[in-house]
Protein backbone atom coordinates (compact mmCIF):
# COMPACT_ATOMS: atom_id res chain seq x y z
CA UNK A 1 0.00 0.00 0.00
CA UNK A 2 1.26 3.41 -0.89
CA UNK A 3 1.51 5.94 1.39
CA UNK A 4 1.56 9.74 0.97
CA UNK A 5 3.10 11.87 3.18
CA UNK A 6 1.15 15.16 2.62
CA UNK A 7 1.64 16.45 6.46
CA UNK A 8 5.32 16.41 6.33
CA UNK A 9 5.34 18.26 3.21
CA UNK A 10 3.20 21.09 4.60
CA UNK A 11 4.89 21.67 7.92
CA UNK A 12 8.29 21.66 6.18
CA UNK A 13 7.05 24.29 3.86
CA UNK A 14 5.52 26.47 6.24
CA UNK A 15 8.94 26.21 8.23
CA UNK A 16 10.71 27.57 5.47
CA UNK A 17 8.07 30.19 4.87
CA UNK A 18 8.46 31.30 8.64
CA UNK A 19 12.29 31.25 7.87
CA UNK A 20 12.28 33.52 4.87
CA UNK A 21 9.88 36.28 6.82
CA UNK A 22 11.98 36.09 9.94
CA UNK A 23 15.31 36.44 8.08
CA UNK A 24 13.81 39.30 5.73
CA UNK A 25 12.77 41.12 9.27
CA UNK A 26 16.23 40.68 10.70
CA UNK A 27 17.71 42.00 7.67
CA UNK A 28 15.71 45.02 7.92
CA UNK A 29 15.76 45.87 11.53
CA UNK A 30 19.98 44.39 11.75
CA UNK A 31 20.61 47.42 9.15
CA UNK A 32 23.40 50.03 10.54
CA UNK A 33 21.53 53.32 12.43
CA UNK A 34 20.74 56.01 9.87
CA UNK A 35 20.61 59.61 9.87
CA UNK A 36 17.48 61.31 10.27
CA UNK A 37 16.03 64.80 9.27
CA UNK A 38 16.88 67.43 12.25
CA UNK A 39 15.76 70.36 13.13
CA UNK A 40 19.10 71.98 14.28
CA UNK A 41 17.42 75.38 15.48
CA UNK A 42 15.03 78.72 14.09
CA UNK A 43 14.08 82.15 14.82
CA UNK A 44 10.64 83.18 14.50
CA UNK A 45 9.35 87.07 14.49
CA UNK A 46 6.23 88.83 14.77
CA UNK A 47 5.13 91.24 11.67
CA UNK A 48 1.96 92.61 11.21
CA UNK A 49 0.29 90.20 9.18
CA UNK A 50 2.24 87.13 9.29
CA UNK A 51 5.40 85.19 10.67
CA UNK A 52 8.93 85.10 9.56
CA UNK A 53 10.49 81.90 10.14
CA UNK A 54 14.32 81.35 9.37
CA UNK A 55 15.71 77.52 10.43
CA UNK A 56 18.55 75.35 9.88
CA UNK A 57 18.12 71.73 8.87
CA UNK A 58 19.68 68.72 8.42
CA UNK A 59 18.35 67.13 5.49
CA UNK A 60 20.57 64.27 4.61
CA UNK A 61 18.98 61.47 2.60
CA UNK A 62 19.93 58.03 3.12
CA UNK A 63 21.32 55.55 0.04
CA UNK A 64 18.27 53.59 -0.44
CA UNK A 65 15.99 57.02 -0.87
CA UNK A 66 18.56 58.42 -2.84
CA UNK A 67 18.46 55.56 -4.91
CA UNK A 68 14.82 55.48 -5.12
CA UNK A 69 14.33 59.39 -6.65
CA UNK A 70 17.32 57.93 -8.77
CA UNK A 71 14.84 55.58 -9.99
CA UNK A 72 11.87 57.58 -11.06
CA UNK A 73 10.59 57.75 -6.94
CA UNK A 74 9.21 61.56 -6.26
CA UNK A 75 10.31 62.65 -2.70
CA UNK A 76 7.49 64.84 -1.01
CA UNK A 77 8.83 66.37 1.64
CA UNK A 78 6.67 68.62 4.23
CA UNK A 79 7.61 71.29 6.69
CA UNK A 80 4.88 71.57 9.43
CA UNK A 81 4.44 74.36 12.01
CA UNK A 82 2.99 75.01 14.87
CA UNK A 83 2.80 78.13 16.71
CA UNK A 84 1.89 77.75 20.43
CA UNK A 85 0.94 80.33 23.64
CA UNK A 86 3.15 79.76 26.56
CA UNK A 87 1.30 78.80 29.59
CA UNK A 88 3.23 78.50 32.51
CA UNK A 89 1.67 76.15 34.80
CA UNK A 90 -0.03 73.63 32.35
CA UNK A 91 0.58 72.58 28.55
CA UNK A 92 1.07 75.76 25.78
CA UNK A 93 -2.35 76.16 23.98
CA UNK A 94 -1.74 75.36 20.22
CA UNK A 95 -3.28 78.24 18.48
CA UNK A 96 -2.41 77.35 14.81
CA UNK A 97 -0.65 74.93 11.76
CA UNK A 98 0.68 75.36 8.45
CA UNK A 99 2.15 72.98 6.31
CA UNK A 100 4.50 73.38 2.97
CA UNK A 101 5.70 71.12 0.82
CA UNK A 102 7.97 70.58 -1.59
CA UNK A 103 8.44 67.68 -4.45
CA UNK A 104 12.02 66.32 -5.42
CA UNK A 105 12.53 64.45 -8.45
CA UNK A 106 15.16 63.33 -11.16
CA UNK A 107 15.00 64.71 -14.19
CA UNK A 108 16.94 61.87 -16.13
CA UNK A 109 16.88 63.29 -19.55
CA UNK A 110 18.30 66.19 -18.34
CA UNK A 111 20.42 64.80 -15.23
CA UNK A 112 19.07 67.03 -13.03
CA UNK A 113 17.16 67.26 -9.93
CA UNK A 114 14.35 69.16 -9.82
CA UNK A 115 12.49 70.92 -6.39
CA UNK A 116 9.01 72.04 -6.76
CA UNK A 117 7.15 74.33 -4.85
CA UNK A 118 4.09 72.53 -3.70
CA UNK A 119 2.16 75.75 -3.59
CA UNK A 120 3.35 77.64 -6.05
CA UNK A 121 4.50 75.52 -8.47
CA UNK A 122 8.07 77.10 -8.42
CA UNK A 123 10.71 75.23 -9.03
CA UNK A 124 14.55 75.21 -9.28
CA UNK A 125 17.09 72.83 -10.51
CA UNK A 126 20.08 71.14 -8.82
CA UNK A 127 23.01 68.78 -10.87
CA UNK A 128 23.32 66.72 -7.36
CA UNK A 129 20.77 65.61 -5.23
CA UNK A 130 22.69 67.09 -2.22
CA UNK A 131 22.42 70.58 -3.71
CA UNK A 132 18.73 70.44 -3.78
CA UNK A 133 18.55 68.77 0.06
CA UNK A 134 21.03 71.86 1.24
CA UNK A 135 18.84 74.43 -0.81
CA UNK A 136 15.80 73.77 1.49
CA UNK A 137 18.19 73.47 4.60
CA UNK A 138 18.51 76.73 5.13
CA UNK A 139 15.00 78.04 5.29
CA UNK A 140 13.25 80.58 5.17
CA UNK A 141 9.65 81.01 4.73
CA UNK A 142 6.94 83.63 5.78
CA UNK A 143 3.76 82.23 7.47
CA UNK A 144 0.28 84.34 6.97
CA UNK A 145 -1.28 85.02 10.69
CA UNK A 146 -3.68 87.86 11.49
CA UNK A 147 -1.32 88.65 14.21
CA UNK A 148 -3.37 90.99 15.34
CA UNK A 149 -6.10 89.06 16.81
CA UNK A 150 -3.58 86.55 18.68
CA UNK A 151 -5.00 86.20 22.31
CA UNK A 152 -2.54 88.53 25.17
CA UNK A 153 0.41 86.27 26.58
CA UNK A 154 2.13 87.20 29.24
CA UNK A 155 4.40 84.27 28.78
CA UNK A 156 4.59 84.88 25.34
CA UNK A 157 4.78 82.33 22.42
CA UNK A 158 6.48 79.13 21.16
CA UNK A 159 7.21 78.45 17.00
CA UNK A 160 7.13 74.15 16.89
CA UNK A 161 8.44 73.12 13.34
CA UNK A 162 9.56 69.51 11.92
CA UNK A 163 10.25 67.94 8.75
CA UNK A 164 8.83 64.87 7.36
CA UNK A 165 8.46 62.68 4.04
CA UNK A 166 5.40 62.30 3.00
CA UNK A 167 5.24 58.29 2.26
CA UNK A 168 1.68 58.12 1.84
CA UNK A 169 2.65 59.29 -2.06
CA UNK A 170 4.89 56.61 -2.44
CA UNK A 171 3.88 54.13 -5.04
CA UNK A 172 1.75 51.05 -3.10
CA UNK A 173 4.79 48.66 -3.02
CA UNK A 174 7.24 51.09 -1.40
CA UNK A 175 4.45 51.76 1.07
CA UNK A 176 5.07 48.72 3.17
CA UNK A 177 8.48 49.37 2.99
CA UNK A 178 8.56 52.69 3.91
CA UNK A 179 6.62 52.08 7.10
CA UNK A 180 8.80 49.13 8.26
CA UNK A 181 12.60 49.91 7.37
CA UNK A 182 14.75 52.49 9.48
CA UNK A 183 15.99 53.86 6.17
CA UNK A 184 12.60 55.71 5.41
CA UNK A 185 12.16 56.82 8.49
CA UNK A 186 13.76 60.42 8.04
CA UNK A 187 10.98 62.43 9.84
CA UNK A 188 12.35 65.07 12.48
CA UNK A 189 11.24 65.31 15.73
CA UNK A 190 9.61 68.70 16.81
CA UNK A 191 11.70 71.65 17.89
CA UNK A 192 10.34 74.77 19.38
CA UNK A 193 11.71 77.49 20.11
CA UNK A 194 10.47 81.28 21.36
CA UNK A 195 8.96 84.00 18.91
CA UNK A 196 10.45 87.27 18.88
CA UNK A 197 7.63 90.09 19.09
Amino acid sequence: MLKTHIWPTVFSCLRRRRFLLLLFVALIWQSPAYAQFTVIDGKTKILSESLSISARCNLDLTPEVEEALNNGIELHLIFQFRLYMVRPFIWDNRLADWEQGFILKYHSLYDQYLLIDDSTNEQESFISVREAMESLSDFKTTLPAITTTLPKSESGYRMGMRVRLNKNKFPSPLKLLGEISPSWDLDSSWKLWPVVD
